[in-house]
């Protein structure tokens, strides 16, 4: 029964790498993998000691030797060898017996990337052991995920903030008709997260630690006690303390975060066609990905902008929605997928 399991999941596998996240979806069971994209390396044996959360919590607490690697970027890969490694860890963690089988294999990519960065990806996923390749633009991949009907000719407007890079896109006619990218993501507001602290209470913290209080407190648009208590080190002593930190200041980094996304948004809009921009009156934006869940955004943008906003239900997973159902009835999405390769 084991080996049936195996064989019906080997057909296709679709992969969101994220420069955060990495979550893998198989044909018959679903999403399989939702980890960090991250790895620990023994950098004077180069051996590959831990991958995903596992890698992230040893970040701050082991020897100076052992390098904690994100090995993708917002321009891409950073490392093909780590990629690999993880990925086949990754893999492993499912699949028990290794990759002894060679399927259909999609990933997502971000619309600015051009051929070079695709065809890394390709052979990337060939020596992980696809005998086939797809690649899907990601902003396409979310608007799949979400449900909206990519293949009619009305304009559909999305903003995918992810953790390295936020993309607007314009979908119609079952392709990215333009889009504009940021690297102001979800990374860069964690990192404002950690200069916030540093400047107000004299605090360190390191990345993690931000990345969560981000995650409590912006995405609970201040809707908890006006104060909390967050341990770090102190930069003047460096030793260990905690200070009660305001709610309410926290939530005003929120602002700089409206206004770049502002400004993305009306650079793509001078992009489309009359037609399509008509279209965004009529329907608005839709937002996807980890940073459409701060609390607020979407009313914010809505009010500068002019037209409806809305948050997509199951923003973070979107993009591994729309590469299964892309998968799940890839005959039909042929001509939206730009980017093929047999193994």
């Amino acid at each position: 029964m084991h080996t049936s399991w195996l064989s019906s999941l080997s057909d296709y596998i679709g992969i969101d790498l994220g420069t955060s996240q990495v979550r893998i979806w198989g044909k018959q069971v679903g999403l399989v993998v939702d980890d960090a994209s991250a790895v620990a390396i023994d950098t004077r044996s180069q051996k590959v000691l831990a991958v995903g959360r596992e890698a992230v919590e040893m970040a701050g607490r082991v020897s100076k030797q052992i390098q904690i690697v994100n090995p993708v970027s917002p321009q891409g890969i950073v490392d093909t060898e780590i990629v690999i490694a993880m990925l086949q860890a990754m893999m492993r963690k499912v699949f028990r017996l290794g990759l002894f089988f060679r399927p259909v294999m999609m990933v997502s990519i971000h619309s600015h990337l051009g051929d070079p960065e695709r065809q890394t990806l390709v052979e990337l996923l060939l020596r992980v052991g696809a005998r086939e390749v797809y690649i899907v633009d990601e902003v396409l991949a979310a608007a799949i995920g979400t449900g909206v009907p990519v293949a009619d000719a009305s304009g559909s407007l999305f903003l995918h903030i992810g953790a390295g890079v936020t993309e607007a896109g314009m979908i119609s006619l079952g392709s990215v008709v333009t889009s504009k990218v940021s690297r102001f993501a979800g990374q860069t507001m964690t990192k404002s997260v950690q200069q916030f602290l540093k400047e107000q209470y004299g605090l360190a913290v390191g990345f993690n630690r931000a990345e969560t209080l981000k995650r409590q407190l912006l995405g609970s648009g201040g809707r908890v006690s006006r104060q909390v208590r967050v341990a770090g080190q102190s930069v003047d002593t460096k030793s260990p303390t905690e200070v009660l930190v305001d709610v309410s200041l926290l939530v005003s980094l929120l602002e700089p975060v409206v206004e770049e996304y502002v400004e993305l948004t009306r650079q793509l809009l001078e992009k489309v066609p009359p037609e399509l921009a008509q279209d965004v009156l009529d329907k608005g934006m839709l937002l996807s990905g980890g940073g459409a869940k701060l609390v607020g955004l979407s009313t914010r943008l809505s009010q500068k902008l002019g037209f409806p906003v809305s948050v997509v239900d199951d923003p973070s997973n979107v993009v591994i929605l729309g590469i299964s159902q892309i998968l799940s009835n890839l005959r039909l999405f042929t001509e939206s997928i730009g980017y093929r390769h047999r193994g």
